[in-house]
């Protein structure tokens, strides 16, 4: 059965060790610098949303009645609109990272992908999905 894990040490190295698909086992260091900083700012990221959320719940009554409070707009019997216009949103472009090898290596430990794994003499490689 192949199974890998890693362990972080007081660096920002990570001892990796397990068996591949071929029953191949062995232990290597790979450098976590890069996986464990995209973690931190995912995490940063996850916890920000969730603070933007909790502030709107917070503010949802209050918005709620200031549109009660407003009156209708009376339309333009002139003006026939077939699809309204939507307000402008500001483009937000995706957050990736180029995965340099030793960070591959953790990802794919951590999603459980262990198939993607496999030693080659001392040399852990991962295989394209």
């Amino acid at each position: 059965m192949n199974y890998f894990k890693y362990t972080k040490t007081t660096s920002n190295s990570v001892i990796v060790e397990g068996t591949d698909v071929h029953g191949v086992f062995n232990k290597t260091i790979v450098d976590g610098t890069q996986w464990f900083s995209i973690k931190q700012v995912e995490k940063q990221i996850n916890i920000a949303s969730r603070f933007d959320n909790a502030v709107l719940d917070f503010f949802q009554p209050l918005t709620d009645a200031i549109e009660d409070l407003t009156e209708p707009e009376v339309a333009d019997f002139a003006a026939y609109t077939i699809k309204p216009g939507v307000e402008a949103q500001e483009e937000v472009l995706p957050l990736q990272y180029e995965l340099d090898k030793n960070s591959q290596i953790l990802r794919a430990i951590e999603a459980g992908l262990f198939d993607l794994l496999v030693w080659v003499n001392d040399d852990l490689v991962v295989l394209q999905p």
